[in-house]
């Protein structure tokens, strides 16, 4: 027990003696050596101001806009010239591209030859119904003369029966030679043949009108096909391709930029 106050004694006597060292060397004076080894530091001084800070982000991304729409145009054809570019800002009605009117005017030129034609073949096809018209127009009138042919070979036909019956008589008679028999005969047999061939184209009659009708049908169905149309080709202008509404069921995904085409 003594042993340990003894050995706390020493101790603190050593810690005294540490302390007091220590203050003694601080309230000394530096040296000269010691001076030399401290340098002043350099402070920039500034006045404190408000200012925008420009901040700058590099990346790498994509730009996606938020409405795409594809213009189309009414008719295939080619562009000559293009009036805007991707990204560019257009409104509704403002030209895009301009056609090569080269195409169009061709196409225009060929309308007009196949107009041309047509409206030829259209005068030949009326030319055609008219002659038909006044074919039909013919049969059915000659139905009269074809009867009155008919009864002109009956009336014939009749008088040489008539004399043919005289001249046998005559002939038993002894009045007159046999020739003269055979001559009436002859007479009488020739107009009873032209008798059969009138009543033949009597009866034809009718199948020809059919036939003249059937060929008037035709060629007034030819007419109307070669009715020449009242419109042709109409050429679109050389800046057809503008910007215009599209659609909802018309529209396509394509990149576009914000407000461009």
């Amino acid at each position: 027990m003594a042993t340990d106050v003894r050995n706390c004694l020493v101790a603190f006597g050593i810690v005294l003696s540490a302390v007091a060292c220590s203050k003694s060397d601080a309230e000394s004076p530096p040296s000269k050596a010691g001076a030399s080894a401290f340098k002043p530091i350099p402070i920039n001084v500034a006045k404190a101001e408000t200012r925008p800070v420009q901040r700058s982000v590099e990346t790498v991304g994509s730009l996606v806009a938020w409405v795409e729409t594809v213009v189309k145009t009414e008719q295939p054809g080619t562009v000559a010239r293009l009036r805007v570019d991707l990204g560019d800002s257009v409104t509704q009605g403002k030209v895009l591209a301009e056609y090569d009117t080269r195409e169009f005017q061709l196409a225009v030129d060929q309308a007009e030859a196949d107009l041309l034609s047509s409206r030829q073949s259209y005068a030949r096809a009326q030319a055609t119904v008219a002659s038909s018209e006044a074919s039909l127009r013919r049969v059915k009138d000659g139905l009269s003369a074809l009867q009155a042919e008919v009864a002109r070979n009956q009336s014939q036909a009749e008088w040489y029966k008539s004399e043919l019956d005289r001249n046998q008589e005559l002939f038993r008679k002894e009045l007159i030679a046999q020739r003269d028999v055979d001559s009436a005969r002859n007479g009488y047999n020739t107009a009873l043949a032209q008798l059969q061939v009138a009543q033949n184209v009597l009866g034809l009659h009718p199948e020809q009108v059919h036939i003249a009708e059937a060929q008037l049908d035709s060629d007034r169905a030819a007419l109307r096909v070669a009715q020449p149309r009242s419109r042709a080709a109409k050429p679109c202008s050389a800046s057809c391709a503008s910007a215009s509404r599209t659609p909802r069921s018309e529209r396509r995904s394509t990149a576009r930029s914000p407000s461009g085409i």
